[in-house]
């Protein structure tokens, strides 16, 4: 499970920086399916 956003904010503040936080949460699951992929091989 990966949390889009880092701490608690207002509905408005999620939405004024939704590009950033989706961004930086893809960037998470990419390094863990990175990871996993050389731990499995």
């Amino acid at each position: 499970v990966f949390s889009v956003l880092t701490r608690i904010v207002t509905l408005e503040e999620a939405f004024r920086g939704a590009f950033d936080n989706i961004y930086r949460a893809s960037r998470n699951v990419a390094a863990a399916l990175a990871i996993g992929m050389r731990s499995a091989g």
